[in-house]
């Protein structure tokens, strides 16, 4: 029998909105839009990295809605919690930056947030948000988007070039407009990105007290009602927040260990040589500097 509900001028050999109830062996996990037996539209002409035979699943951004809530309502639970980045950011506040310079699609503070999460050590956390952003704003109108950045995420143990591609193409694409069936992607090199790698103020023989002053190109955006400040704690106590994250942790642990949840140097000597290199004395920074870190 033919039924009036089917377009017939759809081309019968594709699987399209398939009825997971009438064939089992459907995944209702997998956006029944999009042929995950066809390369992604990834352009191999701007993209020549991407090998055809090779599918990612697009399951990994298939999700349902709910997941992105409850990242968000998670985001909004960490604003009251203050862990430092490798630059004395206050990390929530980075996570939240990221999302808001993404939506305001501004590629380079863009960058300068998801570059300041992955290299103090917090790659997942990067990967997470970049995920939510798309599952929140993205997914409904860009499939084949989904599957490239799926493709990327895949792809980036040891590669930080491609969290640049990443937010590149979610800052290119506008979420409202429906993806065009010939969809392009863009893809990032690594010598574009070198500036965003972490520096020390033995580098250019900046001064310890000055050297925030240098690196902190942009201010956090503090969220709506956010009533905890973090001034002081963050002036005098500065290192006690640091010891949840990757970066510091690798450093603390050439001058001491650590004691149930604690950090004790070895001698006052290895203290003394650690606090020379590394107190970026936030105490003494500006009030401008202060509140471009914590809000």
């Amino acid at each position: 029998m033919v039924d009036p509900s089917v377009d017939h001028l759809v081309d019968p050999s594709v699987d399209h909105l398939v009825d997971p109830s009438v064939d089992p062996s459907v995944d209702p996990l997998v956006d029944p839009l999009v042929d995950p037996s066809v390369d992604p539209l990834v352009d191999p002409s701007v993209d020549p990295s991407v090998d055809p035979s090779v599918q990612p699943s697009p399951a990994r951004f298939a999700r349902h809605k709910i997941e992105a809530t409850i990242l968000i309502f998670l985001t909004i639970i960490n604003q009251f919690i203050m862990i430092l980045t490798r630059y004395l950011y206050n990390k929530p506040l980075v996570l939240h930056s990221l999302q808001l310079s993404i939506k305001k699609k501004d590629y380079d503070e863009s960058l300068f947030w998801a570059y300041e999460l992955y290299f103090s050590g917090f790659q997942k956390d990067v990967l997470d948000c970049l995920e939510e952003i798309y599952l929140h704003d993205f997914k409904e109108n860009h499939p084949k988007l989904g599957l490239y950045i799926n493709k990327k995420a895949v792809e980036l143990e040891g590669k930080p070039e491609l969290v640049a591609t990443i937010v590149k193409n979610l800052t290119m694409k506008s979420s409202g407009l429906i993806e065009s069936p010939k969809a392009k992607f863009v893809n990032v090199k690594e010598h574009h990105i070198t500036g965003y790698y972490t520096k020390k103020p033995s580098d250019n023989r900046t001064p310890n007290w000055k050297f925030l002053q240098t690196v902190s190109l942009y201010g956090v955006n503090k969220n709506l009602g956010d009533k905890f400040d973090f001034l002081d704690e963050w002036g005098s106590n500065w290192l006690l927040y640091c010891l949840e994250t990757p970066i510091w942790k690798e450093r603390l642990g050439s001058y001491g260990e650590f004691d149930d949840g604690e950090f004790v140097f070895d001698t006052e000597d290895t203290e003394e040589e650690f606090y020379d290199l590394y107190d970026y004395e936030p105490d003494e920074q500006p009030m401008e500097i202060k509140r471009k870190c914590i809000g």
